[in-house]
């Protein structure tokens, strides 16, 4: 779900390089990083670059990119609404969500949860069967979301209704 998602962040430079770069590690692309205090980390960024800035350039640079997921404060989900993306609240401060302040993303369960967080929100939103190449997930009633491409059809063999080959009885025979 997550692969080739265009992902716009903000934040503090260690919610900025821990949460950047999970997502990148499972496929995202990081299209927009923007930081709004410099630190030296921020250099060893696996993505082409982190802009010291504010939200007001976040914004022009998460459109601009075409962001599908914009993680960042609460002040970032005004910007995902403008332009059209799914957004996932991270770092300092999320004052629109109970509970946020006590939900790690450090470690194991953290970075489990983040990714689970990620992938639902983009699935929410609907930008997780719309890009070309990608199979579409299948709806509540198991068909293929209309408009979305399918992904290749499997051939389905029968059971117990070929004949037996050549190959089934080297199988059946005994070595004793």
């Amino acid at each position: 779900v997550l692969g080739g998602v265009r992902v716009a962040i903000a934040g503090e430079p260690e919610t900025l390089l821990a949460a950047g770069s999970l997502l990148r590690d499972v496929g995202a692309e990081i299209v927009t990083a923007v930081s709004p205090t410099p630190a030296p980390a921020l250099a060893a960024a696996p993505w082409a670059e982190v802009v010291i800035g504010d939200l007001a350039e976040f914004a022009e640079r998460a459109q601009a990119a075409g962001a599908e997921l914009v993680l960042g404060s609460s002040h970032a989900r005004a910007i995902a609404e403008r332009i059209g993306a799914a957004f996932l609240p991270i770092g300092f401060p999320i004052f629109d969500r109970l509970g946020a302040a006590l939900a790690g993303t450090a470690g194991y369960v953290g970075s489990l949860r983040l990714l689970i967080d990620a992938a639902n929100r983009v699935l929410d939103h609907g930008h997780g069967h719309a890009r070309p190449g990608r199979p579409s997930l299948p709806d509540s009633h198991g068909s293929a979301a209309a408009g979305h491409r399918a992904g290749p059809e499997i051939p389905q063999q029968g059971r117990g209704t070929a004949e037996p080959d050549e190959l089934d009885n080297l199988f059946q025979e005994s070595p004793c």
